[in-house]
């Protein structure tokens, strides 16, 4: 079990490691590592609580995002959650919590349990297994089949690496040894070098993981042991008691504090209520010089300042202050109810001031992270609300589970794919007016291709910029997914369908160019040039300047599909490219046979690009191969 959660945690930080962030290969990784500590803990307990239902649907549908979409920003951020998520998981399976969910104190659970605990176990798992073999060992000594067979399979253990040096050797000394056993040992090492080479393959060694993964393993595993063994259960104590202590600020200093600031929040809505309230009619503030993505960014600004601040006066005031037979202080209760009240609609104006901000603009990455933390905020605070008024609320649960379903949702759906589909239609109903075709790439990279295609498919005005846009992306492609990441083509569904319009686009291209660059050269006056593919003459021509002086610098050849030979293979074509240079211009040409080669830089219009290098061919020309 160990081996199995070495692997898929080497699989886990080297998918890091190729590709800088979670991706199909992290998921792949994760779910093994999650279906491993689910069928050990099921199984030592023998039961499966239907408790953990839902945080183990939570964390798989994290998790599938990153097959799902490729949105950078997001998946590291679910990365991040999905490690209290999984304590969640494993807490729920095991009814290790001392806490209610509902409670403050269940994160106390979490790090006993998905920390502390493992830590202080952290090689249990090993000295246990040790300590069961010698139990074995000592209750089957007297066993004679154990006795016969052990020395046996040692034997076998040393014997095999002596013959795999001994039978060589015996072949070359003996002809008769060599036809009997040569082809069998031959066989065998054939076989052996093929299953190498195809777990190198398919495992490709990365130090830098390799450690990391030796390094990380034993905690993962002791993780999984601890909540298995009922270790973490038994050892997880209650010392919600030490925060109790605390709770000795006199109620008139904390009741004083949230007064004033009650007060100043007070005044502000009085005073800035026809600044606020504007949002939600959908219009700028009467008689205010702003502008929407100023009046909407300073709104979202000042409400993370003040929720901050009121989260912390909240913490204080419920965790510090004295109680009166075990109960808050009724005016302090009042002053944080007001506390959540307001920062309630702040987080209202916020959500008003983002949509206008939207609908004028349309949507962004950071406006849709914007809106999502507004609903959070609004949420958190509402749970606060509900348990200040309500004793037995679960308002931790609530505020864990909006946390989780927002980042949940964001991520199934794509940020990229919203942006897209948001964008998208605002352009073609014609309520964006300042957004453009371009802006919807830019916005959302790979996730805008079906969109842009919708759009080129359809009759609207912005169809021709939608097919010129899809152009350049096959263009783009066909240069930088050809080599290293062409390796990655399925490290997630959205950036896979890219690839695969791009080979698609790359096949019905008809027209192909390269661009040759001689500026880093020395000086090369060129006035011709002739190009000959798999053997055939396909095009040649003259290459000048503007003033029709010899060529120093720079051109563009292009060719077609019909000039190509019939069923060429367009992914390995054999190019000879010819540079004709003046003759009446000798003093140019430095370039000498066994001179260091130059490289050309190739582009191309829409289809395949190749790599030329130019060298001199000893007649008065340069050849250039692809």
């Amino acid at each position: 079990m160990f081996l199995i959660c070495l692997i898929l945690t080497y699989i886990l930080f080297n998918s890091f490691y190729e590709l800088g962030e979670p991706n199909a290969s992290t998921a792949l990784a994760y779910f093994g590592i999650f279906l491993l500590a689910t069928l050990i803990i099921s199984i030592r307990q023998k039961r499966f609580p239907a408790r953990a239902i839902p945080s183990g649907l939570a964390c798989l549908a994290l998790c599938l995002s990153f097959v799902l979409h490729n949105d950078t920003d997001l998946h590291l951020v679910l990365f991040l959650l999905l490690i209290p998520l999984s304590g969640i998981y494993c807490v729920s399976l095991t009814g290790a919590n001392v806490h209610a969910f509902g409670s403050f104190y269940v994160l106390l659970d979490l790090l006993h349990c998905e920390l502390l605990i493992p830590l202080r176990h952290l090689f249990a798992p090993f000295t246990d297994a040790v300590a069961r073999y010698k139990e074995k060992r000592t209750a089957r000594q007297n066993t004679h089949k154990h006795r016969k067979w052990l020395p046996v399979v040692i034997g076998l253990i040393v014997a095999v690496p002596l013959l795999l040096i001994v039978i060589p050797l015996l072949i070359d000394a003996d002809a008769a040894f060599e036809s009997v056993m040569g082809g069998l040992y031959q066989h065998v090492t054939d076989a052996l070098s093929a299953f190498g080479e195809w777990l190198r393959q398919a495992l490709p060694f990365n130090g830098f993981a390799l450690v990391l993964s030796l390094f990380f393993t034993p905690y993962i595993f002791a993780v999984i042991y601890t909540f298995a063994s009922g270790t973490a259960k038994n050892e997880n104590k209650d010392t919600s008691a030490k925060f109790c202590k605390l709770q000795k600020l006199p109620m008139a200093l904390v009741a004083t504090v949230l007064g004033a600031v009650s007060v100043v929040y007070l005044i502000y809505l009085l005073t800035q209520a026809g600044y606020l309230f504007s949002a939600f009619s959908g219009h700028l503030p009467f008689g205010v010089s702003i502008t929407v993505t100023e009046y909407a960014r300073r709104g979202f600004f000042e409400l993370c300042k003040l929720a901050g601040i009121n989260f912390v006066l909240l913490a204080l005031s419920v965790g510090v202050s004295a109680r009166k037979n075990g109960r808050i202080s009724p005016l302090v209760k009042g002053f944080d109810i007001f506390l959540c009240l307001f920062t309630m609609l702040l987080c209202a104006v916020s959500v008003a001031k983002i949509l206008l901000y939207i609908h004028s603009f349309g949507l962004t990455e950071k406006r849709l992270y914007v809106f999502m933390a507004d609903i959070v905020l609004f949420v958190v605070f509402l749970a606060i609300l509900l348990r200040l008024r309500f004793d037995r609320f679960p308002y931790m649960k609530v505020m864990l589970c909006a946390l989780f379903t927002a980042t949940a949702v964001l991520g199934l759906l794509g940020v990229g794919n919203t942006i897209a589909c948001y964008n998208t239609n605002g352009l073609l109903s014609g309520r964006l007016e300042n957004m453009s075709v371009n802006e919807i790439y830019n916005e959302s990279g790979y996730a805008a291709l079906p969109y842009l295609q919708k759009i080129a498919d359809g009759d609207s005005p912005y169809a021709k910029d939608a097919k010129h846009t899809l152009k350049g992306l096959v263009s783009y492609g066909a240069a930088y997914t050809d080599t290293e990441e062409q390796d990655y083509a399925f490290y997630n569904l959205e950036f896979s369908r890219y690839l695969h319009f791009v080979e698609e686009g790359r096949k019905a291209a008809t027209s192909f160019q390269v661009f040759i660059d001689l500026v880093d050269t020395p000086p090369v006056y060129a006035i011709g040039y002739a190009c000959r593919v798999n053997g055939k003459d396909i095009l040649s021509g003259g290459m000048e300047n503007a003033d029709h002086s010899a060529l120093e610098t720079d051109a563009t050849i292009e060719f077609n599909r019909h000039d190509l030979l019939e069923n060429t293979d367009l992914s390995n074509l054999d190019i000879l490219f010819t540079l004709y240079l003046d003759p009446d211009d000798t003093t140019k040409q430095i370039y000498e046979v066994g001179e260091a080669e130059s490289s050309l830089h190739p582009t191309f219009g829409y289809g395949r690009v190749y790599n030329v290098v130019i060298r001199d061919n000893g007649s008065g020309g340069f050849e250039a191969e692809w």
